[in-house]
């Protein structure tokens, strides 16, 4: 009698798939996508971090505020990540609202004409300047001109 006659297993019959290797507690998504690491053998490594350099950045409430504030104050990402302490895409990751950033937003505020604005462009108008100047002159492009000062006003 071989040592495989009695384990219920017939002649060629594959071990149990990937889940036979690893611990009973785990299933095979847990032992690739746990934060802990196993080695060949499923036991834990420890003191092993995926990022390679051994530790892990937890986002506290001070850690928040400091990033808000960083970023109210007008510095770039990179240099709030710097701050921190972190990579940007670690700060993307895990600060993106405290960034102000609002998703689908590319970031350049929407052109808000003021009445200032409107004199001026009637003026520049009025002398027979083209669109191209006035654009240039109020710092916007040809095609908000057309949007916000349409020639009708």
């Amino acid at each position: 009698m071989s040592g495989r006659e009695g384990d219920g297993r017939g002649v060629g019959q594959k071990s149990g798939g990937a889940d036979a290797l690893l611990p009973p507690s785990l299933s095979c998504a847990d032992f690739f996508l746990g934060e802990v690491n196993f080695d060949l053998f499923g036991q834990p490594i420890e003191g092993f971090d995926r990022a390679g350099d051994g530790r892990r950045h937890i986002k506290t409430d001070e850690n928040s505020r400091k990033v808000s504030e960083l970023a109210s104050s007008g510095l770039s990402r990179m240099e709030i990540a710097a701050a921190i302490g972190i990579a940007t895409s670690t700060l993307y990751a895990i600060y993106f609202p405290e960034l102000g950033v609002r998703a689908g937003c590319p970031g350049r505020r929407r052109f808000q004409p003021s009445d200032a604005d409107r004199r001026t462009v009637a003026v520049l108008r009025a002398a027979g300047k083209a669109q191209r100047e006035i654009a240039k002159a109020l710092g916007i492009s040809e095609p908000t001109l057309r949007l916000h000062f349409p020639r009708s006003s």
